[in-house]
């Protein structure tokens, strides 16, 4: 388990609050694809779990919400979303989104031009961060000017949670595993992977 998983796992809940995950930045591409789960995973849990779409433009944030509905084949009965209003320009918007909200999934990048913003709201609005980054020295300034205040207030930031680092993190685990079956004394030293995706 990676020192984050491990943060994560030990993270308290924010009970009381009303939205239990809230995607913030669901009309992009890769917003829409975490949100597409966080929905369906509340029809899933028989509406037990709150979602929020987050995003600055009401109206786009919920042709995201119908679409993904309609996807679905779900009613808006079947499942508990909320439309949340916040705008990485607006400090009191994002500081209202993330003291409603357990967790937050940043999905608003690239990240060193917007992603700070969510970071900083979340730890001031005591909301747990997950974000879908692959960008290192942002990664290493947001552990630089956030992590102290984050684990002073029990907030987990965890950044590196999507496509970037999946595919390293799973081929570490595999090589390591493979290693291990092979040999009962190898031990893994260094893994180079280098890999090419393709659209976007």
């Amino acid at each position: 388990m990676t020192k984050a998983a491990a943060f994560a796992a030990a993270a308290k809940p924010n009970s009381g609050r009303p939205i239990d995950i809230c995607v913030f930045g669901c009309t992009g591409n890769a917003g829409r694809a975490v949100a597409f789960h966080a929905v369906r995973l509340s029809a899933q849990q028989n509406s037990k779990l709150t979602i929020g779409l987050a995003g600055r433009s009401q109206p786009k944030v919920q042709s995201v919400l119908d679409g993904i509905l309609a996807e679905l084949s779900l009613q808006p009965q079947d499942v508990s979303v909320e439309v949340v209003l916040a705008d990485l320009t607006d400090e009191k918007s994002m500081l209202e989104m993330t003291q409603r909200s357990c967790v937050v999934v940043g999905c608003a990048g690239p990240y060193g031009r917007y992603g700070e913003a969510t970071v900083k709201a979340c730890v001031e609005g005591g909301a747990h961060y997950v974000d879908i980054t692959g960008e290192v020295p942002w990664v290493e300034r947001m552990i630089t000017d956030y992590d102290s205040k984050a684990k002073a207030t029990g907030v987990t930031l965890l950044p590196f949670a999507g496509y970037d680092c999946i595919p390293a993190e799973i081929g570490m685990y595999l090589a390591g595993k493979a290693l291990q079956n092979n040999d009962d004394e190898a031990v893994l030293g260094q893994i180079n992977l280098a890999f090419r995706n393709k659209g976007g």
